[in-house]
């Protein structure tokens, strides 16, 4: 199963209605997949299959009863995208900066939800540092409180994490990875060496 290229051949072929943005997107991942040996970056479905798992294990706890997350065809492809293309001869990721815009309402904030709880515990990378960061404070609060819903909704998954709401941190025991909502007031997230 490769829910990545799948979502991106749905978009190429029209019969899903997208944005150009998205479109191109869509497009480059299919064109670099049939790049030659000279290309120094390679899809791995494997990798990407693996970390679009890891989302599909968190529980939404939000209103009258939990329920599994099911991940939709965009946030898989984003997921994987991030996650699945690497260098050729190591586990280098491609892509260290993503720009993503959606419009209100359609899960901005549950992504980031998603991608911090996985680079916190599930990446491997030791005693990192994860920023949650808007202009303001409260809008930083809402992807805390995400993050702290996914993890609060799961019994296995709360006892790899140690949650801070005063001090606005997770601590993944895991890693030691640390994460944080920082809003303008923090004077610099630079120098702040963050993973994600």
């Amino acid at each position: 199963m490769d829910r990545t290229t799948n979502y991106a051949r749905l978009i190429i072929s029209g019969e899903k209605i997208c944005g150009h943005s998205e479109y191109l997107a869509c497009k480059r991942h299919l064109e670099d997949m049939e790049r030659g040996k000279e290309f120094e970056y390679v899809f791995d479905a494997k990798e990407a299959e693996r970390h679009i798992d890891i989302a599909n294990k968190l529980t939404i706890g939000e209103g009258i009863e939990a329920k599994p997350l099911k991940t939709r065809g965009f946030q898989n492809f984003m997921i994987g995208s991030l996650f699945g293309w690497r260098k050729k001869r190591s586990k280098i990721r491609r892509y260290r900066e993503a720009y993503i815009q959606m419009a209100r309402q359609n899960g901005k904030s549950f992504l980031a939800g998603v991608i911090s709880n996985d680079f916190a515990t599930f990446s491997g990378y030791q005693y990192g540092r994860i920023f949650l960061t808007a202009t303001k404070q409260e809008q930083a609060n809402i992807v805390f409180d995400e993050v702290k819903k996914f993890i609060e909704s799961d019994k296995e998954l709360e006892e790899l994490y140690k949650i801070k709401t005063h001090e606005r941190t997770i601590t993944s025991k895991v890693t030691g990875t640390v994460i944080k909502a920082i809003g303008r007031d923090t004077k610099s997230a630079d120098g702040f060496r963050s993973v994600c």
